[in-house]
């Protein structure tokens, strides 16, 4: 085996796992990450005095799904 072999197990090997984290990705994190986006849109307030009114813990957590999301598929 020379080098040359080695290099490109390795290459492939991790191509292999970077299939297998974007479907792990795909089939659980998310429709995770959707459902939270979708729960801030339903929630978008905190009840309380209305002075002290602000957003959510869904809703805060649905803007950083929103800005989370697209780095997945940039950096993939």
């Amino acid at each position: 085996m020379n080098i040359m072999e080695i290099r490109s197990a390795d290459i492939l090997d991790w191509r292999e796992r970077d299939k297998r984290s974007m479907a792990f990705m795909k089939r659980l994190l998310f429709p995770v990450l959707l459902l939270t986006a979708l729960a801030g849109r339903v929630f978008p307030g905190s009840p309380g005095n209305e002075r002290r009114r602000g957003m959510s813990v869904v809703a805060e957590a649905s803007d950083l799904t929103h800005s989370i999301v697209p780095w997945f598929y940039v950096f993939r």
